[in-house]
């Protein structure tokens, strides 16, 4: 088997192949070109160095991109000899391991990839109610050498093959000058790499096998399936158990999770259950099959918006913008995103924002206690000057401007009151009754008897009060209290829910209205000032209650979010964590795809455009004095 693969023409086949490949040189300095004509001369001494065992690997040489924390990435690259007997060594042992693969292992196989996984998965999901995701923390870098050795040397009976594949995983790596022995992990840029990743969790693929779970593996992404939460909870330890004692792997605790199958994601694929049984949504890229799309669990993309809750590095990279953390890269195709949101700890670079900015998108930068650290907006043309004029007319016309702010009022006050007729029906008390006749008194105050913007605002604040006052009896999960609004900082976990799940509808909203040609810094119940974003703010009043309030009861009446989720400081500050975020991100997102009727006709629409069509509904006031009605829910 040696001598099939490493004889000298051979080689020379592999090196015709890189010269017509773009090809950078390594530490050597030999172009593809080079090696092609050294092999034609040198070919048969190097077949005999490899024969012999004596052959010993260039340093490969090593090259950083900066990390998420201020450090920096580890990458490799090889000289062209190497890259050629490597690839010479790839295809010649590949049908050898798939022979030996498990069926239920998809990543770097000939006639797999991305969509045969997703195929998989929906199938095992249509039988299983529950899945258990699994990740490794940082895989390529702590395989362990020893363990590599033993399965090299079960898959290979040609000992010379399981020598010469270690001699290039033991391989020295030149850093800035300085030569480096690894004593652990497989250098990434190796064209055997992705082999020797599925080689080393083979073990793994048999032990769960052997335990009859049902599981599919891309490369190092893994989801267990379960009949029950405590099943997939046994499996999940179970398999984390064996890859920590055999494999030397600790799972990623962080992006281990068990849920519903349709409510993970899994290789860029978010699903949906309909009669059928589980289907991936249309809106998913089957097609991406390459090595930076292992994961998504980090980055969410619902509907042209994409929410980062991990630290990396943004970037451009050809004609996509590129997430990447230490463990996985994520593209984000910038003529599908609207808008970025970055939660965590990024570094991106004036290339990006360059590209970002000239693709329309718009991206939103928070800090950890919700705090929006800044905002970089496309530089657009104005599209309609008479627009704004007329908006303008209105904000300085008294009483249209106050007209308009009594809308979103009024609107507000009649979805808490829809809210707190439901909490009635669920669980009655006569505090909801209280607080619906108070209700019902501010809004004939503000019909009737309100003449003026500061009085507005005063009954505003009265109905918030009042409908905060019978929230805690909302709150049917034990360790959950409201007690009163506490905003900055927020003093306990719900009022970190409301802060969190208003700033995402805020941005949401400017989003959108940004899109058109209103100007978003022209409200007419938040005071403009100097203030940047105001309009938002007033429309968020309307959708609140119905999307952020009824969030939070989802999420902790039904017990999905838990004390764990939240981070307390020593200020008493409560804020959610990178784990709590991306639930209530999942949950918030899940809310605007619910459909409810609308109108006397009851039409149904998603909350996603009922919001659409509510800034539309604003653009008509001002352009065809069209009488503007803020959204009312009927139920």
């Amino acid at each position: 088997m040696f001598s099939s693969i490493i004889n000298t023409e051979n080689l020379i086949t592999y090196a015709e192949i890189l010269s017509r490949r773009k090809f950078r040189p390594g530490y050597d300095s030999m172009t593809a070109e080079g090696a092609l004509a050294w092999l034609r001369i040198n070919g048969d001494r190097l077949c005999r160095e490899l024969h012999d065992g004596v052959y010993r690997p260039m340093p490969a040489v090593g090259f950083r991109t900066a990390k998420n924390r201020g450090g920096y990435r580890k990458l490799s690259r090889l000289t062209a000899l190497d890259t050629v007997i490597q690839q010479a060594v790839l295809d010649g042992v590949t049908q050898i391991c798939e022979e030996r693969f498990s069926d239920n292992s998809f990543a770097y196989r000939s006639d797999r990839g991305v969509s045969a996984a997703v195929t998989r998965y929906i199938a095992l999901a249509g039988t299983y109610g529950f899945a258990a995701k699994l990740d490794f923390s940082a895989c390529f870098d702590n395989m362990d050498h020893g363990v590599l050795e033993n399965a090299l040397k079960i898959f290979f009976e040609d000992e010379k093959i399981a020598a010469l594949i270690m001699q290039y995983v033991r391989m020295p790596v030149s850093d800035d000058g300085e030569i480096l022995n690894p004593e652990k992990g497989i250098l990434q840029g190796m064209p055997l790499s992705p082999l020797l990743c599925n080689i080393y969790l083979h073990s793994a693929d048999c032990f769960m096998a052997e335990k009859e779970i049902p599981f599919v593996r891309y490369g190092d992404d893994i989801v267990l399936f379960a009949k029950t939460p405590e099943e997939a909870e046994a499996w999940r330890d179970a398999v984390c158990t064996y890859c920590k004692t055999e494999c030397r792997l600790s799972c990623h605790s962080g992006k281990c999770r068990i849920d519903s199958p349709s409510r993970l994601t899994y290789l860029g694929h978010r699903f949906e259950s309909d009669r059928r049984g589980l289907i991936a949504e249309s809106g998913a890229d089957d097609s991406r099959v390459t090595y930076h799309t292992w994961r998504s669990g980090e980055i969410t993309d619902p509907h042209r918006r994409v929410d980062i809750l991990s630290d990396g590095i943004l970037r451009q990279r050809d004609y996509d913008l590129l997430f990447e953390t230490e463990t996985e890269e994520n593209d984000i195709p910038p003529m599908t995103t609207d808008v970025i949101n970055i939660y965590s700890n990024v570094i991106f670079d004036d290339g990006f924002l360059k590209y970002a900015m000239k693709s329309g998108i718009r991206i939103n930068v928070f800090d950890e206690q919700y705090n929006k650290i800044g905002t970089f907006l496309p530089d657009r043309p104005l599209k309609s000057p008479s627009l704004l004029h007329k908006q303008l007319l209105v904000y300085y016309d008294e009483e249209h401007r106050l007209s308009l702010a009594k809308e979103f009022v009024l609107a507000y006050i009649h979805n808490v009151c829809l809210n707190i007729r439901y909490h009635n029906k669920e669980t009655p008390a006569p505090e909801y009754k209280e607080v619906l006749t108070a209700l019902e008194k501010l809004k004939k105050k503000i019909k009737d008897e309100c003449d003026s913007y500061d009085n507005l605002l005063m009954l505003e604040a009265q109905a918030h009060r009042e409908y905060y006052s019978c929230f805690d009896l909302m709150l049917q999960e034990e360790g959950f209290v409201f007690e009163t609004r506490s905003e900055r900082p927020p003093k306990n976990e719900v009022n970190s829910l409301l802060s969190f799940g208003n700033t995402v509808l805020y941005n949401l909203l400017a989003a959108e209205i940004q899109k058109t040609s209103l100007d978003i810094q022209v409200g007419f119940l938040h005071a403009t000032n100097q203030r940047r974003e105001s309009l938002n703010l007033d429309m968020a009043e309307i959708f609140k209650p119905l999307i952020v309030d009824r969030v939070v009861f989802r999420l902790i009446n039904m017990r999905i979010l838990k004390a764990e989720h939240f981070r307390h400081f020593e200020d008493g500050a409560v804020y959610l964590n990178a784990d709590g975020k991306r639930i209530f991100l999942r949950a918030f997102y899940d809310k605007l795809e619910t459909v409810v009727s609308v109108g006397v006709q009851k039409k149904r629409m998603s909350y996603n455009s009922i919001i659409a069509e509510e800034i539309r509904k604003l653009i008509r006031h001002f352009r065809q004095d069209e009488k503007y009605k803020a959204f009312r829910q009927v139920r």
